[in-house]
């Protein structure tokens, strides 16, 4: 005779919960059931559920994705998936979004690094003022990843108030926080020549990977990018060669005298650039 394998009632819930968590609508009862399902279902069903509840309940996911995403035992990614729905909700104005962001805000000060840079990532949406003040601290927190989560958090606020402290973390910062503001300064929304000017001082930086960081956002300045061609890194000469090459063959035109010496840089790469660029500078 066949042995009967029980069905244990968690089993069950589980099952329904999965079903109902792939479903492209949403009941009392379907929500319900997946709220029930989520301390107990495991990390990929918990992140279904999670995606589910923002997408067709937002009004009833606020409190069990901040649950999740002060739960340190949970893993850090469902963690990290909490706070990524979260900062959804809030953007688009969840009921009790007043509530969610206070505790949100009183958990900057929670001793686990770990909560305190989920708070932020959670915290860090379009016109969030509320939250600015406090946000803006933890660009001194003692924790150098929370640091690093605040110029993220800050900048998607689009707030040109976010411009001068995070210019002043810059100044002050190790070369991983200097590179994830310039990464991230553009983003404030600031007037476009000032933070055009940071960009422009910062690509002369000592450091090549503060240069190479400022490259990706510095205007189309052919001046700048010329006297790059002489920067002792030869990423810097190959990437600033490229981004000239970027802007066609009128720019490319002044440039053809300084892009034939590159054709006897002692790196390979910057001469199959400047080559490519000579092409193009040569078309009509």
């Amino acid at each position: 005779m066949a042995s009967i394998i029980p069905f244990l009632p968690r089993q069950r819930l589980l099952a329904r919960a999965a079903r109902a968590a792939e479903s492209e609508s949403a009941d009392d009862k379907s929500v319900s059931l997946c709220l029930r399902a989520l301390p107990a279902a495991p990390p990929s069903l918990k992140q279904r559920i999670i995606l589910f509840l923002s997408r067709l309940a937002p009004d009833r996911a606020g409190e069990p994705l901040l649950a999740i995403l002060s739960d340190e035992d949970e893993p850090f990614g469902i963690r990290l998936c909490a706070a990524v729905q979260l900062r959804s909700l809030l953007c688009r104005g969840a009921s009790g979004k007043d509530e969610i962001v206070s505790r949100l805000i009183s958990r900057l000060s929670y001793g686990d690094p770990e909560v305190r840079k989920l708070c932020l990532c959670a915290l860090g949406f379009p016109g969030n003022r509320e939250a600015f003040a406090v946000m803006k601290s933890t660009l001194f927190d003692p924790d150098p990843q929370v640091r690093l989560a605040a110029v993220a958090a800050i900048s998607s606020l689009g707030m040109a108030d976010a411009f001068t402290p995070l210019c002043e973390l810059l100044k002050r910062g190790d070369c991983a926080e200097k590179k994830t503001v310039l990464f991230n300064l553009w983003r404030t929304g600031h007037d476009r020549a000032e933070t055009s000017a940071v960009y422009a001082r910062y690509v002369f930086h000592e450091n090549p990977e503060i240069r190479l960081a400022c490259l990706a956002f510095l205007p189309d300045r052919q001046d700048l990018l010329t006297q790059l061609f002489r920067d002792p890194d030869p990423r810097v000469r190959c990437r600033a060669v490229e981004r000239l090459a970027s802007l066609g063959a009128a720019a490319l035109a002044p440039t053809a005298e300084a892009l034939r010496r590159l054709l006897d840089d002692p790196d390979m790469q910057v001469k199959k650039s400047a080559l490519a660029a000579l092409k193009i500078s040569e078309q009509p």
